[in-house]
């Protein structure tokens, strides 16, 4: 990590807001992988809020529940349980795009389409668990959709840490994604598993056109 880390040109500031509930079990292991990550690198920075103390940053950035992560930068990118066991490269490398703006995953051509396609406010979940070894990369290619696209906000959701959300979402295997119209909450697509960039844009972009009801071949 110290190696990938090395040549991070622009401070990261991550933002880590976690709650006084019984639920915030993972809330000190991930406060400590962020002063971890800080002694690694200073320009790794992290600042922690409490959600019941800190309503009003909460209320800012529409941070409901602990743990969730953000990057200051890019607050459409964000972790909802702890970025651990396989989800630790995605972190990692998530630090570097915001950085460094360096892409991993997708490609330019799909960067351009989905800067293009997405006009309207979308949320997409994937849900995951720490020893998923595809997860991280559905992770990244949606974090990276959303670095392009303010229009996205794109969340890592960790499954056991958020055992209601997997269950209203049926998560019953990770990586599950999931495409949801932010200003109604309606689901728009879900699908299991891993695809690359371009399929995955393809599912973002078909999921925005039904709602619009424009016919889309997929």
């Amino acid at each position: 990590t110290k190696k990938y880390l090395s040549d991070l040109k622009e401070p990261v500031k991550i933002l880590f807001f976690r709650s006084n509930e019984p639920s915030c079990v993972m809330c000190d292991a991930i406060e400590n992988i962020l002063k971890d990550l800080h002694t690694i690198n200073e320009k790794v920075e992290y600042e922690v809020y409490h959600i019941e103390e800190h309503k009003d940053v909460a209320e800012k950035y529409n941070v409901t529940r602990g743990p969730t992560l953000l990057y200051e930068k890019k607050p459409n990118i964000r972790y909802m349980g702890a970025p651990a066991g396989k989800e630790f490269t995605a972190f990692v490398s998530d630090i570097k795009l915001v950085g460094n703006e360096e892409f991993e995953l997708v490609p330019p051509h799909t960067r351009e389409l989905i800067m293009k396609e997405i006009d309207e406010p979308i949320d997409i979940w994937v849900f995951v668990t720490p020893t998923c070894p595809w997860c991280p990369g559905m992770v990244k290619q949606a974090h990276e959709f959303a670095y392009v696209n303010p229009n996205i906000t794109a969340v890592m959701i960790e499954a056991e840490e958020y055992y209601d959300l997997a269950e209203t979402y049926h998560v019953h295997a990770v990586p599950k994604n999931v495409i949801i119209d932010r200003e109604t909450g309606e689901t728009l697509l879900e699908f299991e598993g891993f695809v690359n960039a371009d399929v995955f844009a393809e599912y973002v972009i078909h999921a925005l056109l039904h709602k619009k009801g424009v016919p889309h071949e997929h």
